[in-house]
């Protein structure tokens, strides 16, 4: 199973520089913004430089990526924090990486 999930993350996955504790490396793996329509996401934030939009991710990767809380993602030239991150499991076995991430200047949406 996590061949299989590995082939899909790096066929339709975009690649990604992660920087953590053991330095900066390139690695694959899906990263979209969350669609969520719950009030949470809805709500803007006002500052004296105008609206700043909620900023949160999902980051599914390989486990053998051993992303952490804390890391940073650079995706596309944008940089993102990793706010958490979970295996998903499958007969008993890890198979990928689950993440929620914040792009960075916008973590305070995980504050309110």
């Amino acid at each position: 199973m996590r061949a299989m999930v590995d082939k899909i993350l790096r066929q339709y996955g975009v690649g990604m520089m992660l920087t953590g504790t053991d330095g900066t490396r390139k690695i694959w793996g899906l990263f979209q913004p969350v669609r969520s329509k719950s009030f949470q996401n809805m709500i803007h934030m006002e500052r004296p430089q105008g609206m700043v939009e909620r900023g949160q991710y999902v980051y599914i990767g390989r486990v053998e990526d051993d992303v952490r809380e804390g890391d940073c993602l650079d995706v596309e030239g944008k940089k993102y924090t990793v706010q958490r991150i979970e295996p998903y499991y499958y007969g008993g076995d890890a198979v990928y990486l689950w993440g929620l991430c914040a792009q960075k200047g916008g973590e305070e949406a995980w504050e309110s």
